[in-house]
């Protein structure tokens, strides 16, 4: 089985602008072969790259005050240590001054010691109480401001995080400026030159794909049936008449070539003429062909059939 009706084809890549900018430098022309990743077109990107300096100017004083945040809350947590021992000693003189107290008053019912010795131990016993609550105060007001440093400190945390975030975002929108070949293949079209205005959504350029070329092969109807998925193919370029390439059955068609046509034929007028139909056969070729081959080409398919 044979056709002289088959076209090479292939799912051409248009690379499309992302964002605004007027092209500042052109690194590839059309026709030549361009690698997945190569720089194709760089628009400007001024306005984008000075915000970006200012997010990181911005991350930088918000990393200065969570230092000086974080060295105030540092400090407090010190002063509660020392003021929690100061806390635990008054704690243990006004329990040692009830004690006293206590003892004088019983010596003093007993009438072992005078009245001026109970009231100097009244009086020790009253300052060491004086004293605790004044140091307990002390430690809940520094309490409160370790958590008001704490507060302070979570909330320059999530500037700080927003900030990155944006930064992230921004270094996004830069690469977006930097327009790359998304695959290896062939530059077929470049449709801006430095100095022109692009829009983001324009078509900028169109790239031929070296891989994912194929055969589309029209075989009548009548032969249909004998074609399999997988079946061995040898196609012959017209433009490289002297070599033989080899593929494979890779699909066909579900429908033919009438019910392809953009105007489906009327069959109810009554002037009605017979037609073999054809449909279309996708061909995979071997990777050997692909560095050679360009969409477009005519070529002639044979289907290998096995006796």
């Amino acid at each position: 089985m044979r056709t002289d009706m088959a076209y090479v084809e292939a799912d051409l890549v248009y690379i499309k602008a992302q964002q605004n900018g007027i092209v500042q430098r052109r690194f590839v022309n059309e026709l030549n072969p361009v690698e997945a990743g190569q720089s194709l077109l760089q628009l400007d990107d001024a306005s984008t790259q000075h915000y970006l300096a200012s997010l990181q100017a911005e991350q930088l004083q918000w990393q200065q005050q969570l230092a000086a945040n974080n060295n105030q809350i540092a400090i407090v947590e010190h002063q509660l240590q020392q003021l929690q021992f100061d806390i635990a000693l008054a704690q243990s003189e006004q329990i040692l001054a009830d004690a006293d107290l206590h003892r004088q008053q019983q010596l003093l019912h007993q009438g072992l010691v005078q009245q001026r010795d109970w009231q100097h131990a009244s009086h020790r016993a009253q300052q060491a109480n004086i004293t605790r609550q004044k140091l307990e105060s002390e430690r809940q007001g520094l309490t409160l401001q370790k958590q008001q440093w704490q507060l302070q400190a979570e909330i320059i945390r999530q500037d700080l995080a927003k900030n990155q975030l944006d930064q992230l975002d921004t270094r996004r929108q830069l690469e977006q400026f930097h327009l790359r070949a998304p695959v290896n293949g062939i530059l077929s079209t470049m449709r801006f030159q430095p100095g022109e205005l692009v829009n983001a959504g324009d078509h900028v350029a169109t790239l031929v794909p070296q891989d994912g070329l194929w055969i589309e092969a029209y075989f009548k109807e009548s032969v249909i049936a004998s074609i399999t998925l997988g079946q061995r193919a040898e196609v012959i370029i017209d433009a490289y008449a002297d070599q033989r390439f080899s593929g494979e059955v890779m699909a066909y068609s579900p429908l033919a070539g009438a019910k392809l046509s953009l105007i489906s034929p009327n069959y109810t007028s009554g002037n009605f003429i017979r037609i073999e139909q054809r449909v279309p056969v996708r061909i995979r070729l071997d990777n050997t062909a692909l560095p050679l081959l360009r969409p477009g080409l005519s070529a002639r398919v044979s289907l290998v059939i096995k006796e």
